[in-house]
C-alpha cells in the first residue's frame, strides 16, 4: 500500500503511535455499532472473519453534488472536487464516511474516473471493519490511490509526502539481512532474536484478514503490554516503523526496513478485527530481541 496518509482513505497507519493506532482502530468499532467514534464497547460479534470488501452489501448513498455546488459527471468542478478533498483530508473520522467517500467519486476528474471503481469496495464496506482494511489492501486500490494523490497534490494543494525521514525505507535493500514475518489471525510468526545493523522485516499475510507490521523499540524494562496500554508512546518506545497493509492470502509482501540497535523490539498490529477489538489484544504480538 501506499505509505502515504492519503485524503482518500487516511489508514491508521501506522507509525504515529501505539495507544493512538489503537483509539483509531476502536474507532472503526463506533462506525459498526453506529455509536460515536472511539468508543471502546464491541458491539458488533456477529461479523465473520472472513468477510470480505467483495460480499459486502453496498451502501446506498443519495447524491450530494449539490451541497459542494458542483456537477456529478466528472472533471466539471475542480473547485467541488478539491473542497470534498480537503474535508476527507481533515476528518478525523475513520473509516470515512460512506458519504464523503461517494462524494469523492462523484467529483473525481475526468482523467481519473477509470479508477473510481476500485473505491466502490470501501464505500460498500464502511461498516464493516473487516471488510473495509482487506479491501484497502488491495493492489488496485493502492495504484488508485497514488493518483488520487498526485491530482491532489497538483490541483488541489494537498500535501500527501510522508516519506520517511529517519533512514528507514518501505522496500529490501541489498546485501542486508532479511527477517520473515508472516502474520495470520491473529499471530505474528518471527525469529525471536536479530543481530544489530540495517535489516529489512518481509511480512506475509497467510491470514483472512489485512494486517500490517507495527515495529517498536521499547525502552529498558518495558514490557510488550505495558507498551499496548501505555497513553504517553514516547515513554514506553525509542521508535516505530510500520509496513504497509499486507493483504489476505499470502500473495502480498509487505517491508519495513530499519537500522537495529541492541534491545527489544515489539511486533504489533492494531487493525479492529470482526468486534471491533485490534489484534494486537486478540494475541497478534511478539518480540524480537536485538544483539
Amino acid at each position: 500500500m501506499n505509505n502515504a496518509h492519503n485524503t482518500l482513505t487516511r489508514p491508521p497507519r501506522h507509525s504515529r503511535v501505539l495507544r493512538r493506532q489503537a483509539r483509531l482502530a476502536m474507532a472503526a468499532l463506533g462506525i459498526v455499532a453506529l455509536a460515536a467514534c472511539g468508543s471502546d464497547d464491541a458491539k458488533s460479534a456477529n461479523t465473520s472473519a472472513d468477510t470480505t470488501a467483495s460480499t459486502t452489501a453496498p451502501t446506498t448513498v443519495e447524491s450530494t453534488a449539490a451541497t459542494t455546488g458542483g456537477s456529478t459527471s466528472g472533471g466539471d468542478d475542480l473547485t467541488g472536487f478539491c473542497a470534498v478533498a480537503n474535508e476527507l483530508n481533515d476528518s478525523e473520522e475513520f473509516p470515512p464516511s460512506a458519504d464523503l467517500l461517494t462524494r469523492y467519486t462523484e467529483l473525481l476528474p475526468a482523467e481519473l474516473s477509470d479508477e473510481s471503481a476500485a473505491v466502490q469496495p470501501l464505500i460498500a464496506a464502511t461498516t464493516d471493519p473487516v471488510a473495509f482494511f482487506n479491501a484497502l489492501a488491495q493492489d488496485e486500490l493502492e495504484d488508485a490511490v497514488a493518483s488520487f494523490d498526485s491530482y491532489e497534490e497538483a490541483n488541489c494543494g494537498i500535501d500527501h509526502d510522508d516519506a520517511p525521514t529517519d533512514g528507514s525505507s518501505m522496500e529490501t535493500e541489498p546485501g542486508i539481512p532479511t527477517i520473515e514475518v508472516v502474520a495470520t489471525d491473529y499471530a505474528f510468526a518471527a525469529p525471536p532474536r536479530a543481530t544489530r545493523g540495517r535489516t529489512s522485516f518481509r511480512l506475509t499475510n497467510d491470514g483472512k484478514e489485512a494486517h500490517f507490521l507495527s515495529l517498536n523499540k521499547l525502552k529498558d524494562g518495558v514490557t510488550l503490554e505495558e507498551a499496548m496500554m501505555s497513553e504517553d508512546p514516547a515513554a514506553v518506545t525509542e521508535g516505530s516503523w510500520d509496513t504497509n497493509l499486507a493483504a489476505a492470502g499470502g500473495e502480498d509482501e509487505e517491508v519495513i526496513t530499519v537500522d537495529l540497535e541492541p534491545g527489544t523490539y515489539a511486533l504489533f498490529c492494531f487493525i479492529p478485527g470482526p468486534t471491533g477489538e485490534p489484534h494486537a489484544f486478540m494475541g497478534m504480538q511478539a518480540q524480537i530481541i536485538v544483539s
